[in-house]
């Protein structure tokens, strides 16, 4: 296991140059706010909470942000530490299963090292899927020890870190019908009393509610999707999962038939829930898996674990190089957004109103939203985002805050809109000039440029010492070329015309001496026509535009 823990963090090792995600600050920014008592009675509580209280997890987060703030790596050690004691319960199970060291060893690799799982000990929000494994486990072994009390305890504190434990009761009647020398019935009855009891309430509070992601799903359709879903990630390889459902009419060790039976079974929520597939669901069901992939390791021998890890490791490795990229990509936009926008915070602390037009992939609206409430405790805070024109112009006026976002620069700027500001005499589109300058037939941004419609119109300011209009377009492979014409004011400044890929430039010159608040008109006579159809009307990418004070060279 030393050794196994030391392969572990040497493998995962980049994991601590990751950075919290927006389900992180779903936690924070409320979980901070009360008693550590609060989530304890919580827990102990026979409640069933519809809106997804899970109290020890909570109290998790809770306990780690009072000990170390915001500081990313002891979150992520903390999950680690979860997974390799997770590890080590298993094979302390595996060998109460009486498995040979090797099976047993080899199955605790697969399980410790297994990228299906990738997110939960790369990700801190995934502690409540740690923590119902651990627990369940731990329950599981007490119970084969026939520690009953100890047992129950574990079964409902691993019911109240997440609702996946509801069916471990029926993993412990598998394990009473197959495996069991003396069967000990009535010791399930409390199990079965408090599943029984969690489901029945489940299920009354979903009753008649709205369809969401969450919503039960039992039409065939739907349980192929599933099942098509989470058996082509177990292994990592396409459809191998399928091997657990056949596996057992292969065999008459009842260790197998007892392995696939427990993974499907605590599988069987997450077969029910179509709109909401998830990778880290497996965590819990592949308890099951590590006893029915030892029993086939101990039937086959050293070959076949040999043979298998020549498999499954390749893409296990190719998963975790894969997502160890977007997951650092990630991490790499929210950390300076989230920085920043906490230092946001502490330069306008009686702001509660903002406004955001883009933002990192990994961060949306709810995620900055609950970012601001965990900055901006104890008071509530709004959030808008530009999405049309009529957005743009409505940004309110100060004291709300405009977040702009740069995503090549990686850059977060804070803009008021006061009534005494000017407007730019320069507009760039990265997200960090002031979005109400443009007025009409503007698309949403994207990384350094925006599509116009054939016809769209912006305020600027033009500077006494302007002597030219530039403008910036860039020119996707599809469109060979392209005329924009300028117009200030009504009045037709000129045309420009554009040919190529990539970004283009050109200029018009300007009536010099003038200083003035000018509208800005830019017409494309023939619309931009993607071979994908797009039910946008396009004119063209712009990049940057606007007045350029350029001086004329001095005579020699």
């Amino acid at each position: 296991m030393a050794l196994l823990a030391a392969l572990f963090l040497l493998i995962n090792k980049a994991s601590y140059h990751g950075y919290f995600q927006h389900d992180d600050f779903a936690h924070l920014s409320w979980c901070t706010k009360g008693a550590w008592t609060s989530f304890v009675a919580g827990a102990l509580s026979p409640e069933f909470y519809p809106h997804l209280f899970r109290p020890l997890g909570h109290l998790h987060y809770h306990l780690m942000e009072k000990a170390v703030g915001l500081t990313y790596w002891p979150f992520l050690a903390a999950v680690q530490v979860y997974h390799l004691a997770a590890a080590w319960v298993l094979w302390m199970v595996l060998r109460r299963l009486r498995f040979g060291v090797a099976a047993a060893a080899a199955v605790v690799v697969f399980f410790t090292l297994n990228m299906a799982v990738f997110r939960i000990f790369w990700n801190p929000a995934f502690v409540f899927d740690l923590g119902c494994g651990l627990f369940c486990l731990i329950s599981f072994l007490l119970w084969m020890d026939r520690r009953w009390m100890a047992s129950f305890v574990f079964f409902f504190l691993a019911y109240r870190w997440k609702e996946t434990a509801i069916m471990l009761p029926a993993v412990l009647g598998l394990y009473e019908i197959l495996l069991a020398e003396r069967k000990e019935w009535r010791r399930l009855l409390p199990f079965l009393a408090v599943s029984a009891w969690f489901g029945v309430q489940g299920l009354l509070s979903f009753r008649g509610g709205s369809q969401t992601e969450y919503q039960f799903a039992a039409t065939g359709g739907a349980l192929w999707q599933t099942v098509r879903y989470y058996a082509s990630r177990v292994f990592l390889i396409p459809w191998a999962g399928l091997v657990l459902l056949v596996a057992p009419w292969f065999g008459k060790d009842r260790r197998l038939q007892f392995g696939c039976a427990a993974f499907w079974v605590l599988l069987c929520p997450m077969l029910l829930l179509p709109g909401h597939l998830n990778d880290t669901y497996l965590y819990v069901p592949m308890l099951g898996a590590a006893v029915a992939v030892a029993a086939l390791f101990e039937r086959w021998g050293r070959l076949a674990i040999l043979g298998f890890f020549l498999i499954w490791l390749p893409a296990d490795y190719l998963a975790l190089r894969t997502r160890r990229s977007d997951n650092l990509h990630e991490a790499d936009e929210n950390r300076p957004y989230l920085t920043a926008l906490a230092e946001i915070v502490k330069a306008h602390p009686n702001t509660r109103e903002f406004v955001f037009e883009a933002s990192p992939a990994g961060l949306p609206d709810w995620g900055i939203e609950s970012a601001l409430r965990y900055f901006y405790p104890p008071k509530n805070v709004t959030l808008q985002q530009i999405r049309t024109d009529q957005d743009r112009a409505g940004v309110p006026a100060a004291p709300a805050v405009l977040l702009g976002w740069d995503p090549l620069g990686r850059q977060l700027r804070a803009m008021e809109r006061r009534p005494d500001a000017a407007y730019p005499a320069y507009f760039r589109m990265n997200g960090l000039d002031p979005v109400w300058a443009l007025t009409e037939g503007w698309h949403g941004a994207d990384k350094g440029y925006r599509w116009s419609t054939p016809r769209a119109t912006a305020v600027l300011q033009q500077p006494a010492g302007a002597t030219e209009f530039q403008l910036q377009v860039l020119m996707p492979p599809e469109q060979q070329e392209t005329a924009v014409v300028v117009a200030l004011d009504g009045v037709a400044l000129g045309e420009m015309r554009f040919r190529g890929k990539g970004s283009q430039s050109g200029v018009l010159a300007v009536p010099a001496g003038l200083e003035r608040q000018v509208r800005v008109e830019l017409t494309v006579p023939e619309g931009f026509r993607p071979r994908t159809a797009d039910p946008r009307g396009l004119g063209v990418a712009v990049e940057e535009f606007g007045f350029s004070t350029r001086q004329p060279p001095s005579k020699p």
